[in-house]
């Protein structure tokens, strides 16, 4: 069948008309006027075919060709043959009894049997098509669905396309949202039948879905191990975590996991040896658990010595810094100096870990990796404006820590005011400038952060921890606290001592820039050694010194360091790394360039340019997608020094075992295609309901005359030969 129409709305067809009639109308007058002119008559002719032409073109004219399709119709049939149909929760019923479970695969399989679409194949064409096989065999999980790729390539692949089969779970990951593919294919007249497989409802299981570890640790000191378990059963689960290493070693502890929830906490772990630690956390089945291999996980720690450098500045010689310097000392894993004040008689303090002065310039300061601020301020034989700028750049640019324990001389208010001031992450109390004095002693109290935190573990049992913190001797005074600054972490509370917002913290910490700061605002942790000596008061503060200090150590040459936060990321973050590159006097130096090469896990390489800040330190942001271990190599090239690290992504599964089939996605597509959710028990009533569907349509061949190229040659064709005979008119 073959028809000309006209598309426009009615409107403009009531304009096009209204004007070719004006048009007319002048032409008639024209003529007549010049007393009935044989050449004006030719020539208005003209203008009315031109005004013609330009009023049917308003009215968007098409020439359509129907005819019947020469293609025999199309079923596409599309399973879904990704990791999570691997998931065994279907049932196989005889009337109302369950007979036996499969994977949702093994049922998709016995639904692709021919004997199922025989009765289709008389009268349609029938394709079978899998979409969304791993990639890797070996990492299945890794590989995503993406439903809506798969309907657009089937959409493209055939013409006469007269339905859609859809055997999936509909637990897209990837790629748009499907009801985009759905509303091209209600565009084109295809209805999908979504076959749901699997059950809407998640299987009973505990699942270790994280575990992460710092880069690395130091032999025969504890680690911070975190961990995610989710449990989708409908009751609370009380199990055991076990955490082993090669050797044999093992440590458990109790969990409890919500019902229908997740358990975000850590556990503790002390690396053996040096090199390489390979550590398995295992969650202990439990009865009804349905799915048994996604209860472990293993991470590897490496473990080393380091050699930490820590200043340790005050003013007067009080029981706090005498301490520190003894529990430093002693360590042997800590370079000790010390740095003792007196800004009355500007004498200073002397021996064998001694410095005369403090560090003059950045060379000097920046080979420290912590540095204890005691009860020291800005002033006249203490800090200068300068130093204080100087201590800054050396926590936010080269990774180091700063630990503020104030005084009673109240030295340390004075801070504030100074380029450490933001540093601090208190607010300090101007009402109680000097702090606060009690007769009796008071207690710190640990937050629920501060009972998880590596730094206040004193013992390697959490348990036994708590109670070590509940007895071990108080304070008498505290310093001048409001608050903490938003975006720290507050470890402990004063025992009695409350604010507007709160009781006062006292043991804060906060990240700055690339390094760390610590507040403790007490003047009495040496008092933790009473009837205990150096039991605790020297775990603290090696444990402080060495978290401090991480960062700087993930990877150092001899002019040249580099780190990168986080630590532990996960395949689709971007990581900050962070170089610094010193000349021989140690001085950081700001016009090296640095380049880094990044090699990913299937070993491709990739130079990267980094960009340099005012302090003489380069960064670079870099989006880590591929899970797998990842090598960084920074070189200078003024210097050629270069520093090598290596990092695990932890690749967070795309597919998961166990995940509840996603009917809602797969009903929008039913319901936006004139479709319909198939019950994937009755394929014989899908089958009818598909070959019932009304005849494929007719082809539509549509030529939109008015941009036409045809029909604009002819406009300007009339036009052309108007303006002439017009010219011709008016030389006569």
């Amino acid at each position: 069948m073959q028809e000309l129409i006209f598309a426009a709305a009615p409107l403009y067809r009531i304009i096009a008309f209204v004007a070719f009639a004006a048009i007319v109308v002048v032409s008639v007058l024209i003529w007549r006027r010049s007393g009935g002119s044989g050449r004006v008559l030719g020539t208005e002719i003209l203008r009315i075919g031109a005004a013609a032409i330009a009023c049917i073109t308003l009215l968007q004219p098409e020439w359509r060709v129907e005819r019947a399709p020469d293609r025999q119709p199309t079923v596409a049939v599309l399973w879904d043959d990704s990791h999570s149909m691997e998931t065994v929760d279907v049932e196989r019923r005889e009337g109302d009894e369950t007979i036996e479970v499969v994977s949702r695969a093994e049922y998709v399989r016995e639904l692709l049997d021919e004997r199922f679409w025989a009765a289709l194949e008389r009268d349609n064409r029938v394709t079978v098509e899998a979409f969304d096989t791993p990639a890797d065999p070996e990492q299945p999980q890794m590989s995503g669905t993406d439903i809506n790729s798969a309907l657009h390539a089937a959409l493209d692949r055939e013409d006469a396309l007269r339905a859609v089969v859809l055997l999936s779970d509909g637990d897209w990951n990837v790629g748009e949202d499907p009801v985009e593919a759905a509303a091209r294919a209600w565009g084109r007249r295809v209805p999908i039948f979504p076959v749901p497989v699997g059950s809407p409802r998640a299987l009973p299981d505990l699942a270790l879905i994280e575990a992460s570890a710092p880069a690395f640790g130091i032999a025969g000191d504890q680690v911070q191990i975190g961990f995610t378990v989710r449990n989708t059963m409908p009751e609370a689960i009380e199990t055991t975590l076990e955490v082993t290493d090669g050797s044999g070693r093992r440590v458990t502890r109790p969990i409890s996991i919500p019902a229908l929830g997740e358990l975000r906490d850590s556990v503790f772990w002390t690396p053996a040896e040096e090199g390489i630690n390979t550590v398995t956390l295992n969650v202990e089945p439990v009865p009804g658990e349905a799915i048994l291999d996604n209860n472990e996980r293993t991470i590897q720690i490496q473990a080393r010595q380091e050699l930490i450098r820590v200043l340790v500045v005050d003013t007067l010689p009080r029981w706090e810094y005498r301490f520190i310097r003894n529990a430093l000392s002693r360590d042997p894993g800590v370079e000790l100096k010390c740095l003792l004040l007196h800004p009355e008689d500007e004498v200073r303090g002397g021996g064998a870990d001694y410095l005369d002065a403090f560090p003059e310039d950045e060379g000097e300061l920046s080979s420290f990796d912590v540095v204890f601020l005691g009860d020291v301020g800005i002033g006249p034989g203490q800090l200068t404006l300068e130093q204080a700028r100087m201590l800054r750049a050396l926590v936010e640019e080269q990774a180091s820590g700063l630990v503020f324990i104030p005084g009673r001389e109240g030295h340390q208010n004075t801070l504030f005011d100074s380029p450490l001031g933001d540093l601090i992450p208190v607010i300090p109390d101007p009402v109680r400038g000097a702090g606060s004095e009690s007769p009796a002693s008071s207690a710190l109290v640990l937050t629920e952060s501060g009972r998880r935190n590596l730094l206040t573990m004193l013992t390697d049992d959490e348990e036994e921890n708590a109670s070590i913190w509940r007895g071990l001797p108080g304070f008498f005074w505290s310093a001048p606290v409001l608050r903490a600054r938003a975006g720290s972490d507050v470890l402990a509370v004063h025992e009695s001592l409350t604010s507007d917002y709160g009781r006062l913290p006292l043991l804060v910490t906060a990240t700055a820039g690339t390094g760390k700061v610590l507040f403790l605002g007490t003047d009495a942790a040496w008092r933790w050694r009473k009837g205990v000596e150096d039991l605790y008061h020297y775990r603290f503060w090696g444990q402080v010194a060495r978290w401090m200090s991480y960062q700087r150590k993930m990877a150092e040459g001899e002019r040249i360091r580099l780190f990168y936060a986080p630590e532990n990321p996960v395949a689709g973050v971007t990581l900050t790394v962070n170089v610094n590159v010193f000349d021989d006097f140690g001085v950081p130096l700001r016009d090296s360039g640095v380049l880094l090469d990044v090699t990913t896990p299937d070993e491709r390489t990739r130079r990267l340019e980094m960009t340099p800040s005012a302090s003489g330190a380069f960064s670079t942001a870099l989006a880590v997608v591929q899970p797998g271990e990842h090598s960084l190599t920074a070189t200078s090239q003024q210097t050629g020094d270069s520093v090598a690290t290596s990092f695990f992504v932890q690749g967070e599964p795309l597919e998961r075992i166990g995940q509840p089939a996603n009917y809602d996605s797969l009903a929008e597509i039913a319901r936006i295609t004139r479709g319909a959710l198939a019950d994937p028990n009755d394929i014989a009533g899908l089958i009818s309901r598909i070959a019932s569907l009304d005849a494929q349509a007719p082809v539509v061949h549509v030529v939109r005359l008015w941009s036409h190229w045809m029909w604009g040659a002819v406009a300007l064709l009339l036009l052309t030969a108007f303006w002439v005979a017009r010219k011709g008119i008016g030389a006569v």
